[in-house]
This record gives C-alpha cells, sequence and structure tokens, in this order.
C-alpha cells in the first residue's frame, strides 16, 4: 500500500466518525480538571431546635472525596488552622499547659486522661491527619461559633448502608452555643431508630476544643476523655457502635468498639 493511499485511508477514516485523537484544547482541559472539592451536598434537615441547640440530619452519597485528606474551603475554619500554625500548636501529639488539681481526686483524674491519650497514641487506636468528612462538620459548627474564640463541642453520628448498590450515609450532627451540646440534641433516639430500620451505626464523630500552651492557643486532645468513654460504651451496647472519632480539626483520633474497653472512665 502506497503512502497516499494509507493517508486517503485515514482522512476517510475520520470523515466516516472512526477513532479520532483529542484535540489539544481536550488534553489541556483535562490535565487543569479542579481538584475535588470538600463539601457535603445539600442543606441539612433539621430534626429539633431549642434557642442556639439545634440536631441536624445529612442524608449523602459516601464519596470518595469524604475519606481524603481534602480541608473544605470554609474561612473560619482556615483561619482557624492558620492560627494555630502561627502558634506552633499544629502538633500530632499535642501539648498544652498542665493542669492544676486542687487535690487528689482530680490529680487521679488527670492520671486517667493521660493514660487514655497514650492508649490513643499507643495499641488501641491510631491518630491521623484530619479528613473531608470530620473537616466539613467542623467547619460547620465553627461558622456558627468560632472554635478559637467561642470554642464549643458536637457530637456526630454517622450511619451507613447500601441504597441502590451504593453506600449511603446518614449523619446526625448536635451543637450549641454552649461548651457541651444539651443531650437532647445528641440524636441517640434517632439513631436508634435508624439502626433498627437496618443502618449500621458506623461512627460517633466528637470534637476536643483548643487548650493553651504560654498563652497561645494549641490543640486539643484527640482521645475519648474519661467523660466520652462510658457514653460511648453505651452506644456500643444499645446500638451497636462500630468505631470512635475524636478530632481537634487538624488531626483525628480513631477507636474501635473493642479499643473502647480499655480505656479510662472517671470511677
Amino acid at each position: 500500500m502506497s503512502p497516499r493511499c494509507t493517508l486517503f485511508q485515514l482522512l476517510l477514516l475520520a470523515a466516516c466518525g472512526g477513532p479520532q485523537l483529542p484535540s489539544p484544547a481536550a488534553v489541556a482541559g483535562a490535565a487543569e480538571a479542579p481538584p475535588p472539592r470538600c463539601v457535603l451536598p445539600g442543606a441539612p434537615t433539621v430534626v429539633h431546635r431549642e434557642g442556639n441547640a439545634v440536631l441536624q440530619v445529612w442524608e449523602v452519597p459516601a464519596a470518595p472525596v469524604l475519606f481524603e485528606e481534602v480541608l473544605p474551603s470554609a474561612p473560619g475554619y482556615l483561619a482557624y488552622r492558620e492560627a494555630i500554625a502561627a502558634a506552633g500548636g499544629d502538633l500530632e501529639r499535642p501539648v498544652a499547659d498542665s493542669p492544676q488539681p486542687r487535690d487528689d481526686a482530680e490529680r487521679e483524674l488527670w492520671r486517667r486522661e493521660d493514660e487514655n491519650a497514650a492508649l490513643m497514641y499507643g495499641d488501641a487506636g491510631r491518630v491521623r491527619p484530619i479528613r473531608c468528612l470530620e473537616a466539613a462538620l467542623f467547619a460547620a459548627q465553627d461558622a456558627r461559633y468560632s472554635e478559637l474564640t467561642q470554642p464549643t463541642e458536637f457530637i456526630a453520628s454517622i450511619l451507613r448502608r447500601e441504597v441502590g448498590g451504593r453506600p449511603q450515609l446518614k449523619i446526625y450532627f448536635g451543637a450549641s452555643d454552649s461548651m457541651f451540646p444539651p443531650k437532647a440534641f445528641y440524636g441517640f433516639d434517632e439513631v436508634r431508630r435508624d439502626v433498627a430500620a437496618g443502618w449500621e451505626y458506623w461512627v460517633v464523630l466528637h470534637n476536643h476544643t483548643v487548650r493553651t500552651l504560654n498563652g497561645k492557643p494549641a490543640l486539643g486532645v484527640p482521645a475519648p476523655s474519661t467523660s466520652d468513654v462510658p457514653l460511648f460504651r453505651g452506644l456500643v451496647k444499645e446500638s451497636g457502635l462500630r468505631a470512635v472519632w475524636v478530632t481537634n480539626g487538624f488531626y483525628t483520633g480513631e477507636a474501635t468498639a473493642q479499643d473502647l474497653a480499655r480505656y479510662r472512665t472517671r470511677d
């Protein structure tokens, strides 16, 4: 076959809709595809509200980006991270001013808190960089009340199941303007009903707020406190909770339901 004939056949193939090379513009567009965005799709449904206390729920696809180290572009949350980093407080194992116990009972309590932190950083948990899912929830509460100037704790229950062959998440999120949300806004009654309807209680997520080190902001400990442990154990027993996550906005500590048996309580 002559080169002229080959060229003619190629032109004819292209004219008839045969396979073609992508255009330079298409190649450039693919190379410049934007990175995945960290955002919880859609607005949450308000389950219950009283004053500044609110229980909300999202039901969203378990998109891969939710489990990647991608941060939301929330201005307040990014400012929080910048302030902590500028103070030198963005440590995987946070350091803060030592508590000043008033008596032996408080001294014992803080010893147990230290033991829980050691377990999380040891063989009863793991600490990793924050991922999109918990960062988006942290940012949602920070948008209501700054975690730098008015720190508050939230509690989120993350359920999952297959819907149409695809993983789906249901996220209950309770918070208020005070340090701890009222128990009526934890969402555990709703979780029990959903578990009875076939959802799996995958994770309970909780945040620990900023502390100080020499007058500068420092991260909270990403491990369950002595007060958290009995609450979470109850969820394991009542609703089949699988895992606990505790985040400080930079790092998240993970412990399984089995790990919880080793953590200390106040008693």
